[in-house]
């Protein structure tokens, strides 16, 4: 069999409803491995928050602030912060902006927030030791991949990237998320294929959240989790089980190992 590239998402996809890899799940990426596969993973997690999981994974690249950074063994490929100047903008308005309940940013350094981090596949202590709460003024210096805004209400905020054309909000819930243009999954794992020489047609990706939608649409093969949301089930051309039972492990050892 031709050498696959093999994304993976992370919450919700590769890891358990307690944030972690099964020793099935190990086991099938191992065999993976063995076989000559690219292991990648495709994440909206920032960099800090994925190193305790890439001595079990051992992926070949990572993908991670939802698409702004892309590394394959140490080597950056490519790198998309959101201009500084414009993050300025973006806390000013923010601040100035009474529905706005707080401010959090996907940075370099971590996750820098507004308010005590909200528990999802994460503990609260995982999640602070990476996380600094503080005040979001216009005049830090830092590097941010992600900037989210989490509404009191179900308002529109697209106008927080008014005259901003290299930026692009998204909708998530309560959330809006604002990145650069280019900060996609798809384009990142486009990028790490041709550094490999994969063919795109090689391209196998998983996911399960809305972040996954254009990554499973547009890849050859776009394998959506039985837990996914609709909208990535709907551009998916495949199904796995659930990421607790080893959805991922089992689709891979039957459809890749035993080809």
């Amino acid at each position: 069999m031709k050498r696959k590239l093999l994304a993976f998402d992370l919450d919700g996809t590769l890891l358990n409803k307690a944030a972690a890899l099964s020793s099935v799940t190990i086991n099938a990426l191992n065999k993976m491995r063995a076989q000559g596969h690219v292991i990648v993973i495709a994440t909206g997690r920032c960099a800090k928050d994925i190193v305790h999981l890439l001595p079990e994974i051992k992926p070949d690249a990572v993908v991670c602030s939802d698409g702004a950074i892309a590394k394959v063994a140490g080597k950056t490929l490519f790198e998309l912060p959101i201009p500084k100047q414009h993050l300025r903008t973006l806390i000013q308005r923010s601040n100035a902006d009474s529905d706005i309940r707080s401010i959090t940013l996907n940075a370099a350094a971590g996750y820098i927030s507004t308010e005590t981090p909200k528990v999802s596949h994460h503990s609260l202590e995982a999640l602070l030791k990476i996380t600094t709460v503080t005040p979001v003024c216009e005049d830090m210096d830092v590097e941010a991949y992600v900037f989210m805004v989490e509404s009191k209400a179900a308002y529109n905020h697209t106008d927080l990237i008014k005259d901003m054309p290299e930026l692009m909000i998204l909708p998530y819930e309560n959330l809006w998320i604002v990145k650069h243009h280019n900060a996609r999954k798809w384009f990142a794992l486009q990028a790490v294929a041709q550094y490999l020489n994969i063919d795109e047609a090689d391209i196998i990706a998983f996911g399960d959240g809305d972040n996954d939608i254009e990554m499973i649409r547009e890849c050859k093969t776009g394998i959506a989790m039985e837990n996914a949301v609709p909208a990535v089930k709907a551009v998916a051309n495949g199904i796995c089980g659930t990421n607790n039972m080893h959805g991922v492990a089992r689709w891979l050892l039957k459809n890749i190992l035993s080809s």
